[in-house]
């Protein structure tokens, strides 16, 4: 192994979080990555820190243990995130349950990872410039780690509320550059984006789980919260947070954004009319949308009465979105418009529905 290549835990998201869980051999980098629970299912984040001293790009040769089999088939990739917006997939081999790539690693740092790298510290910078005249700016509360829970709102304060949040699961990273996309479309103050403030109030709580994703962790906060499995019994502070907020706004709308590995894209939803609206417009956009795309009308999510969205369906009354969108042959640059286009496509819909009921 080359000795100017070093591979790290990041100190933001870093899955492994141990040093010994990254091992130099001397063909290549060894990496175990952790899931907080011990269950495979939705172990599927990755992010490590690279460190190039020369000034030549480097071919590595990584070795991603994941500890089963089973899921393989979704992690058939490895990214190289050099930036912010800037990732290049590499091509991988799967044996067991190893997955195999080599990677083109540039000189200084960047991050081997599953899915493009969306730290804690990118809200905090993005947060910071977005414009105090176009949203206003709240804490819910905090987490047990002592980190703020940020919110925040905009629109005509008289019209139906549309509330959207991203990022309950950490390793799904997408879903924070897409909610990044809403926030920058409106912060333009184009024609369009004044038009639709005008007619529309938004929320967007875009990372209720901060502890998970500063700590690496692929689905739970530091007490054990998972947002689709114990939120309604949940008095974890990010749930009791989340709770408080809704009963005093009571959006007519949720919108939960979430990332995954599958090659397609789907929404869940208790409202058939908006679901089907909102699906015929993203739909026509084959540009960014151009994945299959399901649309599926039940009263819960997944099935589970302890979804949050369900929880919310059942006690405000109000019309739940579940969504998940898939990375892989898209760019930043995409994510961020998919963001604005969801964005747009709810907002024409709501407005133009008489009477929002659920299913």
């Amino acid at each position: 192994m080359d000795a100017r290549i070093r591979a790290l835990p990041a100190a933001d998201g870093g899955n492994p979080r141990n040093e010994w869980d990254i091992v130099r051999r001397e063909d290549d980098y060894y990496i175990f990555p952790f899931s907080e629970d011990g269950d495979q299912n939705y172990h599927f984040h990755l992010t490590v820190r690279l460190e190039n001293d020369s000034d030549e790009t480097i071919p590595v040769k990584f070795v991603v243990d994941w500890g089963d089999e089973e899921y393989q088939s979704s992690r058939n990739y490895l990214l190289l995130c050099a930036g912010d917006h800037d990732w290049k997939y590499i091509k991988t081999e799967i044996k067991g349950a190893e997955i195999i790539g080599t990677g083109d690693v540039p000189p200084g740092t960047s991050y081997l990872t599953l899915h493009p790298r969306y730290a804690h510290e990118r809200l905090i910078r993005l947060l910071n410039r977005l414009p105090d005249d176009i949203f206003t700016k709240t804490v819910l509360g905090q987490t047990r780690m002592r980190r703020d829970i940020p919110a925040l709102c905009a629109g005509s304060g008289d019209k139906r509320t549309v509330a959207f949040y991203s990022r309950v699961h950490p390793y799904e990273s997408i879903s924070s550059f897409m909610m990044e996309g809403m926030l920058e479309w409106l912060s333009a103050k184009s024609g369009e984006s004044k038009k639709v403030l005008s007619e529309n109030r938004f929320v967007f709580i875009p990372m209720p789980n901060p502890d998970g994703v500063a700590d690496g962790a692929n689905k739970l906060t530091h007490g054990g919260l998972n947002f689709e499995v114990n939120f309604r019994q949940s008095a974890e502070p990010e749930a009791a947070a989340m709770k408080n907020f809704f009963f005093d706004i009571k959006p007519d709308v949720i919108f939960d954004i979430h990332g995954w590995c599958n090659p397609w894209d789907n929404m869940w939803t208790n409202n058939g009319p908006i679901g089907k609206g909102i699906h015929k417009i993203l739909s026509d956009n084959e540009k960014l949308f151009f994945k299959p795309t399901e649309i599926l009308y039940r009263k819960y999510p997944w099935g589970s009465p302890n979804h949050a969205c369900s929880y919310f369906a059942d006690l405000l009354g109000c019309c739940v979105l579940c969504s998940s969108w898939d990375h892989v042959g898209r760019t930043a640059d995409d994510l961020y418009a998919m963001g604005a286009a969801i964005l747009k496509a709810t907002a024409d819909v709501v407005s133009e529905v008489k009477e929002i009921t659920p299913f």
